[in-house]
């Protein structure tokens, strides 16, 4: 236990999303509260939810909610929301209420924020959530993107030299950046796992999904090109066929044109139930509810380093999950733990779905190899790398070493 270890120090943490979207910055900010720490919060809004209320934590919520279109759009709401952090974060700094910045990227030059409050000794923390160059290099395309790329590897370098900390969620990260010759000295890996106590229904003593003879397939995530939904629909399509008590749930936003055109010539197939965001404490509702658990993520430079937090959540609640076969995910987890099968393959996709709807003791093994896996990589466990990290960069320790999760 690490209760207590904050004594009152105060860390300002500089989301790049609204509190509500972001699992791990809400399992943080409760790890800080837990372990004493003053803890303030940046972040955007949401549209669709409250502001957020945390006892023990300050929210300071930029008034606009993202909107994820063009990059001109992208860059526009990021430098109004920097301007806004960074008078405030100097205002805050003035009066003495925080010792450690943790910033969460991308985008990169969100860490410019930091730069001030730096220079006044304030410790500074890069949680990298994404690699700009592999998101901006998988999302646009134009003239633009090239600039954008190449400025943002500057930004990378700089990053890497004055950041006290790196977090990185998974091994794949500290590798890309390695293979741009940018060597992190001083990082911990701290896996986007999810907190057990909020997915496991044996543990929270939930009813398992009532028995039926359907088979229902779940997707949550952010419907667009990279998450595969479009590769998912064809293998529903084609799966149905030969399985046709299937059903497909699908829980997420549509971002992107091509995915809210599919959907809307959806609405009227009963086999389909199209939720849209959901909060996040609300997901595991319909992970209980779920037979089967799909991650189709497509082949793009972002997907091929990234682990999905979704596996955790499914595997927490002992679900079967079929997933892309992508390097990221392949560090952590083998073909005994997950159905694998090739990215952007609706053929191999609906060969999967139908395998496990038809065979029940398979879809019963895997998830529990799947939960026993994501327990040994728990939340627990991360949160322990996390907040002894903090402790070292809040002491200074030039015998900080590397802690990583494996």
């Amino acid at each position: 236990m690490m209760d207590g270890i904050g004594h009152g120090m105060g860390v300002l943490l500089v989301l790049n999303k609204s509190y509500v979207q972001d699992p791990r910055a809400q399992r943080e900010v409760s790890a800080l509260v837990e372990a004493g720490y003053r803890t303030e919060v940046f972040c955007f809004a949401d549209s669709a939810f409250p502001s957020p209320e945390l006892p023990g934590v300050i929210f300071h919520v930029f008034p606009v909610t993202r909107c994820r279109s063009t990059l001109l759009r992208y860059a526009c709401e990021y430098a109004a929301y920097a301007i806004w952090v960074s008078l405030l974060a100097i205002a805050l700094r003035v009066r003495r209420r925080y010792h450690l910045m943790q910033v969460f990227l991308a985008p990169e030059a969100l860490f410019l924020v930091c730069i001030l409050p730096k220079l006044t000794g304030v410790r500074v923390v890069t949680d990298w959530m994404d690699l700009g160059s592999e998101l901006y290099a998988s999302k646009f395309t134009g003239p633009l993107t090239f600039f954008v790329l190449w400025l943002n590897r500057r930004l990378e370098s700089i990053i890497v030299r004055l950041s006290d900390l790196i977090i990185f969620p998974n091994e794949g990260f500290r590798e890309a950046l390695l293979s741009r010759k940018l060597v992190v000295s001083r990082y911990c890996i701290v896996l986007n796992a999810a907190d057990n106590r909020a997915f496991d229904p044996i543990a929270f003593h939930c009813a398992h999904a009532a028995e039926t003879t359907r088979c229902r397939v779940l997707f949550s995530g952010t419907l667009s090109r990279r998450n595969g939904v479009s590769t998912l629909l064809r293998a529903f399509s084609l799966a149905s066929v030969s399985v046709p008590d299937l059903t497909l749930t699908i829980l997420g936003e549509a971002v992107e044109p091509f995915a809210s055109n599919l959907l809307s010539q959806l609405v009227f197939d009963p086999r389909i139930q199209i939720v849209g965001r959901v909060a996040h404490e609300r997901v595991r509702e319909y992970i209980d509810a779920a037979d089967i658990g799909v991650i189709p993520t497509s082949n793009t430079p972002l997907t091929r380093v990234n682990l999905p937090t979704r596996i955790f959540e499914f595997g927490a609640a002992r679900k079967p999950v079929i997933c892309s076969e992508l390097p990221g995910v392949q560090q952590y987890f083998s073909s005994s733990e997950l159905a694998f099968c090739p990215p952007d393959d609706a053929m191999a996709l609906a060969g999967a779905i139908c395998e496990l709807a038809r065979d029940r003791e398979r879809r019963r093994s895997l998830g529990e190899s799947l939960h026993a896996r994501c327990q040994q990589l728990s939340w627990e466990s991360a949160k322990h790398f996390y907040l002894q990290s903090l402790q070292e960069v809040f002491h200074a320790n030039p015998k900080m070493h590397d802690h990583q999760e494996r």
